[in-house]
């Protein structure tokens, strides 16, 4: 039965169904309940297996990687304009698996290159499922020119480029000056931790500027004013817009069911 509140009446949370967990692997494990879409609550087990690649098989490393409770953040004092250094596994469900690459890439011959090309392939039975091919360049930067504007430096050559989104286009700019006592107000690119979007009016002509180093292979960036799809083959925070896309309507109708319910249930098209 529903027990009254202060906000009416309102099923409570259920003790979880499950109560004991035998794990019969050598991997570190982790019970919890979770509330899903409709107010329903799971039960959910994670296991997390770490592996080290040898020819031909997987085998179990020697540091195992623990169960991550919450997502972390290279920059964990500006989260909002920082891409993720892990992302947390205390998840509901996942509908598929997820391909998470991060850590540096290199030249095979290890030798300092302008830029050499990287990619992922999955296959199964000897047929690709997905594929994720990169260009990759040293550091380079925007720089401005009194007759052609802004335009592109060569790349300087370099034996590593970290795979993570601050190395992609992308990044954040004020829109206006905040008025006083008033919280200022960013434009966000899709991948607000990279770099090379930014409002070219108010940009400092005298200075370069630094430009990304990862581009999707054949898709070029060619402009600072742009708006170009992630490509970094790292974690996407949670609040960026590839994932808020599939966070529902938080309408005025939601609002109010907020406001009026200490446990409020996820919008009617939450994904």
């Amino acid at each position: 039965m529903s027990e009254p509140t202060a906000f009416g009446h309102l099923p409570p949370i259920p003790d979880p169904v499950l109560h004991t967990v035998e794990n019969e692997t050598s991997f570190p494990h982790l019970a919890f309940d979770k509330m899903g879409k409709g107010r329903l609550f799971y039960d959910v087990i994670v296991c997390k297996a770490t592996f080290t690649l040898a020819p031909g098989r997987l085998q179990p490393a020697e540091d195992a990687q623990p169960i991550a409770l919450a997502d972390r953040y290279w920059d964990e004092e500006h989260a909002e304009t920082s891409s993720l250094k892990i992302a947390g596994d205390v998840v509901l469900t996942k509908p598929g698996a997820d391909l998470l690459i991060t850590g540096t890439a290199r030249p095979f011959d290890g030798k300092p290159r302008k830029e050499w090309f990287a990619g992922v392939r999955l296959s199964r039975d000897g047929q690709p499922v997905a594929e994720h091919r990169l260009r990759l360049l040293g550091p380079r930067f925007w720089q401005h020119r009194l007759l052609r504007g802004w335009r592109l430096s060569r790349p300087v050559p370099t034996d590593a480029v970290d795979l993570r989104h601050e190395r992609a286009y992308g990044g954040h700019y004020p829109a206006r000056a905040p008025k006083e006592g008033e919280p200022p107000e960013d434009v966000y690119a899709v991948n607000p931790s990279g770099c090379g979007y930014w409002d070219i009016k108010r940009l400092d002509k005298g200075c370069p500027h630094p430009a990304p180093q990862i581009e999707t292979l054949g898709q070029p960036v060619e402009t600072m004013d742009a708006d170009y799809p992630l490509v970094a083959p790292s974690p996407v925070a949670r609040f960026w817009a590839d994932r808020t896309r599939y966070g529902g309507t938080y309408d005025e109708a939601w609002m109010a069911h907020y406001t009026s319910c200490p446990i409020p249930d996820f919008p009617a098209d939450f994904d």
